[in-house]
Formats: structure tokens, sequence, C-alpha cells
């Protein structure tokens, strides 16, 4: 653990007013050093924006395309980064017209807000200099508004078997021996050595391995260099690991990255939704936490995230096209992909 009702807040309310933890310097300069010798190797044309590389089209002809520095593509499989976000004083044209910008086909950015300030200044830029903004493998982001509200209005709020999974099996767990909560941090490797056998466990693949454990590692040591707050949380019974869950608190946030559990400790008991609770509960008592987000993504048996959630926010990959018969490529696309 880290050391209004529900339904009046908006979602102005919980932006945050700094960058989000994956426009953070920590996560940049972290992805950086991890796959700078990757884009070397691939001969990926790089500078202080982004990096530059080529996407077959129909296997008949290959599209420059550009993506920003910090985010994975479809030929870089780096850790998801989602919520980009410009700085509020960043020039669209100088960012635009870098060099790396010269020949491109397209621009994708991913994992866009739609109803952020970063795509109304995408949608801007594309208007006035007569490109084809496409909106694409939209996803939806879900979270927990903890401001100005407590624990118990949430649970108020929650579908009967949701609380149930969150709160009330709790005694159930209890029963089983004694249970106890506490920071790993700054243990990395202990943690990620709990995390990754439990999901080999659960997945049949470690969660985090090569280029994405080293940046982890690299990533929570400079955010708490930083002063961001890393909670490797860690839950025992009977002083016998159980479960692992890691958060990040960064400008009044908690981003939710990893969770990892022993599977069937007790009948009709789900442990990483108990364990989550825990941890929502700790942020409604947090002053300094204002959102608890799960960010994009499902679970392997229940959509969990949309079933705890309080709010949510429609993400989408962002392509910036120079020419009408791409864009008429992904306007046909997107109709099949429909139909």
């Amino acid at each position: 653990m880290f050391n209004k009702q529900l339904d009046q807040i908006s979602v102005s309310d919980i932006k945050p007013e700094l960058l989000s933890v994956f426009r953070t310097d920590a996560w940049i300069s972290a992805w950086n050093e991890i796959w700078e010798a990757d884009l070397i190797a691939r001969q990926y044309k790089s500078n202080q924006n982004g990096y530059l590389f080529h996407l077959p089209l129909l296997k008949l002809f290959s599209l420059r395309t550009a993506t920003p520095l910090g985010c994975g593509s479809r030929v870089l499989a780096s850790i998801r980064s989602e919520y980009f976000q410009f700085p509020v004083d960043v020039n669209l044209n100088d960012w635009f017209k870098s060099e790396l910008g010269l020949g491109c086909h397209q621009f994708v950015i991913p994992d866009v807000d739609i109803e952020s300030d970063t795509f109304k200044k995408l949608s801007e830029y594309a208007n006035k200099y007569s490109f084809y903004l496409h909106a694409r493998s939209g996803s939806l982001a879900y979270g927990v508004v903890t401001k100005r509200s407590s624990f118990a209005d949430y649970l108020s709020v929650l579908g009967q078997n949701s609380r149930a999974r969150l709160f009330n099996r709790r005694k159930r767990l209890q029963e089983l021996g004694k249970i106890k909560l506490r920071n790993m941090w700054p243990d990395v490797e202990g943690f990620i050595d709990l995390l990754n056998q439990f999901h080999q466990d659960r997945w049949g693949k470690p969660c985090f391995q090569e280029n994405n454990l080293a940046f982890i590692k690299l990533f929570l040591q400079k955010l708490s260099e930083q002063g961001g707050q890393i909670n490797l949380s860690l839950m025992t019974l009977d002083e016998k690991p159980i479960s692992v869950l890691l958060d990040v608190l960064y400008a009044r946030r908690v981003y939710n990255f990893q969770a990892g559990y022993i599977e069937k400790v007790a009948k009709n008991v789900a442990l990483g939704s108990l364990h989550l609770g825990y941890e929502i509960e700790a942020a409604f008592a947090n002053p300094q936490i204002d959102y608890y987000d799960f960010m994009a993504g499902q679970g392997k048996n229940t959509d969990y995230k949309a079933a705890f959630a309080t709010n949510t926010q429609k993400l989408a990959d962002i392509y910036l096209t120079r020419h009408a018969w791409l864009h008429w490529l992904y306007q046909l696309n997107d109709r099949v992909k429909k139909s």
C-alpha cells in the first residue's frame, strides 16, 4: 500500500495536471536505453521525437511509418504505452516537421484518449495541413474515481457479485490463516520472480522477460528517483506468498500495471480480485490519490475491469496519413472488420 458522490465526478475532475506516467522522462529514457540497440540493429531511423520504420501493406507495398519514442508498434513489441499525450506547450508543426517526418506515408500514435486535448490538437493539425485522420483499434481503459468519495460509497454502487469478489469474501480467505499485505519495494528482483512464477503457472509463460524485463526494472528505479511511488504489493497467507500486484502512483493517479496469484486457494474466492480490493480501499483512504487506473485490457476469464470500474476512457490508435489512396484503404478495412 502507498504510505462528491461517485456519479457527480466528471472526467475532467480526474485528469492529471501532469503528463501520464507513460510520457514521463522516467518512462521514455528507460525505453530509449533498452530499445535503442533494437532500433539500431533494425536500421530504424530515430530522433528526439520518434522512430521511422517500414510497414508492409498487402505484401506488395511498404509504408514509411513514424511512431513516438516510448511506444511500441507492429514491428517493435515493447510494453504497451497508454494515454499518449503531447506536452501543453508543444508545437505540433515543429514536431511533425522534424527530419523524422520527411517522406513518411503516415504517423501512428497509439492509445490516445479521444476526449483529450491531444486528440483535439491532432484533429486540428490534420484539418489545417490536409492530413487524413483515422481513429483505429479502439479500446476502453477502466478505473475508479477515488476523489471526494469513500470506499463504502464505491462498494454501494457495485453489483452484488462484484462486491463479493472485491470485499465480502475476505472473511472466507481469513478463515484459512493470517492474511498480510506489505510493499516489497525496493526488492524488484524478488517481486518479479514471484510475479513471473504466478504467470507461468496460470498463463504458461512469464509476465516479464528479455527487453520487457530489463525495461520494467529500469523504469521503476527511474520513476522512484523522480518522485513516483512504487507499490510492489505482496499478499501472504501464514507468511506464504499467494498474490502480488504492481501499482505505480504518479500525479495523483495509481496505475495498476500487473497482478499475479495462485489460483484456487479457497473455494469461491477470487484471490486477484480480493487483493485488488485491498489496494482500491487503500487508494480511497489516501488523500494523495484521485484515481485508481486499471488501464485497458481484459481478464483471462471475465471482464473484471468493466465490472469494478466507475469510469471509462476510450483509447484509439491515431493514424495521420498523407495520401487519399491510403485513407480509402483504411476506411475499407475498418468497414470489413465491422461487417
